[in-house]
């Protein structure tokens, strides 16, 4: 049997046509043997944090439909299936997007997640970033089938040591195969930890706790340390189109986030708001007066039109300055 080397397996890329229907025309490489694919991996109930490969499949509560994503065919409601949910209907599931982490690259498409046990003959294709390859039927890919031409940790650097376009890498399985199931033997859990030590858990940490605990299987907690926010100019959000009228104001002061919201159709302050300390992208916390009075001049410096002087005029006003 040939196996590539991973300079090799590397140039295999977006040039392959990943995100259309000459998918199914290209050359398919040629699969590893099974055993090598699954010596890579781990299991969960002996986690070991500086020796561990999993295939998970993430749960992002902000994409449509927790993630279940029926492209290239017709809409089908049986497969609408929320696995915080109903955990032991993955195996109805005709198409998965996992991905591979490991102690090497923990970066995958949300931070709450299962471990799965994958069959070798439910694993339909591969790709070293994540290319929406869950464009066709499960037929199409049936016909054109593409084994691991990687192992596990093979894909893992042919993800983290080149310019990919995402953060992690892509396989898409179906939940059965004939008798071959797709199980669910572990969950796992991604926190922000900002720099004063304070942790923020993911939506759906509660949910897979639970599952966790009924099933009795093993959940794993990773901790993702956030550096501090950079101080920097003042952004203007300004119409686009002919107006100047100011949607927001962001600006980054110790070590928060904050954020004066305007609106699109007139020049109109709505509210302030700041974030929770070290995250941007969360909180909404209000802003007191001295809070403003400490970035108002950083504000006032990033001035450039004069929607923007009536803008902040608004918010002096909101605040009692002068």
């Amino acid at each position: 049997m040939v196996t590539l080397k991973l300079d090799e397996l590397l140039k295999y890329g977006p040039e392959a046509g990943f995100k259309d229907k000459s998918r199914s025309k290209r050359i398919l490489q040629t699969p590893i043997a099974p055993e090598r694919f699954y010596s890579d991996l781990t299991d969960p109930r002996s986690h070991d944090p500086g020796n561990f490969c999993y295939i998970v499949h993430a749960v992002n509560p902000y994409s449509a439909q927790l993630g279940n994503y029926m492209g290239g065919e017709e809409f089908d409601p049986m497969q609408d299936i929320d696995l915080l949910r109903t955990p032991h209907f993955i195996s109805r599931k005709k198409k998965i997007s996992v991905s591979i982490v490991s102690d090497e690259h923990m970066k995958t498409f949300g931070n709450v997640f299962f471990i799965l046990d994958v069959p070798w003959s439910n694993i339909l294709d591969m790709a070293p970033e994540d290319e929406q390859i869950a464009t066709r039927t499960l037929e199409e890919y049936l016909a054109s089938q593409q084994l691991p031409y990687m192992s596990p940790r093979e894909l893992v650097r042919a993800t983290r040591d080149r310019a990919t376009k995402s953060a992690w890498n892509e396989i898409l399985i179906t939940g059965k195969m004939g008798e071959n199931v797709v199980r669910n033997i572990g969950g796992g859990i991604i926190y922000d930890r900002v720099a004063d030590r304070t942790v923020y858990a993911p939506v759906g940490t509660d949910e897979i706790k639970q599952i966790c605990f009924l099933l009795g299987l093993p959940l794993i907690e990773f901790y993702k340390d956030l550096p501090p926010l950079k101080e920097g100019p003042v952004e203007f959000l300004r119409n686009v189109g002919g107006k100047d009228e100011v949607a927001g104001i962001w600006v980054n002061h110790g070590n928060r986030r904050y954020s004066f919201h305007g609106s699109w159709d007139t020049i109109k302050f709505g509210e302030a708001l700041k974030s929770d300390f070290g995250i941007a992208s969360r909180g909404h916390n209000p802003v007191s007066r001295d809070e403003y009075l400490q970035v108002r001049s950083k504000i006032v410096n990033g001035i450039k039109t004069e929607a923007d002087r009536e803008f902040v005029a608004q918010i002096d006003s909101h605040y009692g300055v002068s």
